[in-house]
Order: C-alpha cells, then structure tokens, then sequence
C-alpha cells in the first residue's frame, strides 16, 4: 500500500457535521472530534475562526465553512490550536462555571441594592456590608419595605448566600488540585501565583509549544500587545488573563502597604 495524505475540512454542528475533500474550526465540540478523529488515525487539528473567514468564498453554510476550513488548513501562516486532553477541559469547566457564579453574584447585588434604594435603604458599597445589613433590614419592621418586597429581598438574600457558598466550594476544587499536581506546584513559584490562576494557565496553554517566543504568551494576556514595530496576531485569552491580573494587583497592594517609609507614618 503506498503511502498518501490528504485534506479533509469539518464543520461542527450540535447534531450533524459537514465535511469537504482533516482540519477543525474552533468552536463547541471542537476537542472531542480532534481526539476521536486522531484515534482513527487522522492528522486532525484545530484552528481559530478568524483563519477560516478569508477562505469562504461564497455564503455562509455547512459546506461552505467546511470547503474553507479546508483551504485555511493547507496554508502555512495559518496558525493551529493545541488539543486539549479531558482533564485539561475539566479544569477549565470548573473556571468557566467559578467565572458563571461570580456574575451572577454580582450582578444580585446589584440588583438587591437598587431595589433597597426605592425604598430609601441604602447599604454601601462591598459584599460584607450587604450580608450584614440586608438581614437587619429585613427584621425591621419600621421601615418602609413593604411585605411582598421583603419577602423577594428575602429569597434573593438566601440565594445569594448559596452562590456564596459555592464559590468558596469551587475554590477549594483548585487548591485540591494543586496539591496533587507537580506542574501547578512549579507554576506557583512565580510569585503572586496562586493554584486559580496556575491551573488556569495550565490548562489554557498546556506545555506552551504554541508559542514562537516567550513575549506570545503575554500578547496572548493583554488587549492590545505591539512588540518591536508588529503586532501580535494572538488574541487575548481572557480566562488565563483575568487571574493573573488580579494576582498581579493584589501583590502590588501588598508591596505598597509593606514599604518602610509606610510603616513609618
């Protein structure tokens, strides 16, 4: 039998896929096919979306994004995504679920503290003010908070505990995590580096062989990153970049309270 290669483009759907001529489009299920086409022996790899729009020539369907995914897969400026293994996408659900409950948490707050303020109860800014005081409110029967209102207030509160609760839960997911991993371990030698942020860059970048240059991997945390005159053509991965900003600022603020001529005064 002699020996033969060919190109094979794949647009995913949720119940069917359509194939041309094997390259994959980033998109949902995009791992999962990569793996299971790489079992049968293919060659298969990923690649982001902005690298298949240049090659669709005509309308936007299945088989029209799939004739593209399969030029795009032949060019050689076009740029592959690493495949990620199971574990590392579990990771990473755990992240993006933490990354749910967060805005939702948020985003109650805010809610519950506008509707306080109709009735003239005003709580301030900070998550501990409103755990502490939204109870007492509640006890009050003095105020002006009608009893239908209370009762939403009071449901919203509860749940808000909950979320609360789950995020801590989540939290320590990563911290479990980290214990049993010598890579998460060595990332968190960096200083600043805590296991949320390690397991996330883990699980985001893998090994790093993606990159050409160190300075990729920190175009690929900023919004707009220009080296030497060019640039970067990476787009900027918010779930490794947000824990690491956040670090970063945090340790900033503790070497700002440290300073000597601080202690002084």
């Amino acid at each position: 039998m002699s020996d033969y290669s060919y190109f094979c483009g794949i647009d995913l759907a949720k119940n069917h896929f359509s194939l041309h001529a094997v390259g994959v489009e980033a998109r949902g299920g995009a791992y999962y096919w990569t793996r299971t086409l790489n079992k049968l022996g293919h060659n298969a790899r990923i690649m982001a979306v902005k690298y298949v729009v240049p090659y669709r020539t005509k309308g936007k369907n299945d088989l029209n994004d799939a004739v593209a995914i399969c030029e795009a897969s032949q060019r050689p400026s076009t740029r592959f995504v690493p495949i990620k293994s199971p574990e590392q996408q579990a990771i990473l659900s755990v992240h993006r679920m933490r990354e749910h409950w967060v805005r939702e948490h948020t985003a109650l707050i805010n809610r519950m503290r506008a509707l306080l303020s109709e009735f003239g109860l005003i709580i301030p800014v900070g998550r501990s003010s409103l755990m502490k005081q939204v109870p007492l409110m509640l006890e009050d029967a003095e105020n002006e908070l009608p009893l239908l209102a209370r009762t939403v207030i009071a449901d919203a509160y509860h749940h808000l505990d909950e979320l609360n609760q789950r995020i801590v839960d989540i939290e320590q997911v990563f911290d479990s995590f980290a214990k049993v991993s010598a890579n998460v371990q060595r990332v968190m030698k960096v200083r600043g580096i805590k296991p949320q942020t390690a397991t996330a860059i883990l699980t985001s970048i893998g090994n790093g062989s993606q990159f050409d240059e160190s300075r990729d991997f920190l175009a690929r945390l900023s919004t707009k990153a220009i080296f030497d005159g060019r640039k970067t053509s990476l787009r900027p991965d918010n779930q490794t970049r947000r824990p690491i900003l956040t670090n970063t600022i945090s340790s900033r603020r503790k070497d700002r309270d440290c300073q000597p001529w601080r202690q002084a005064r």
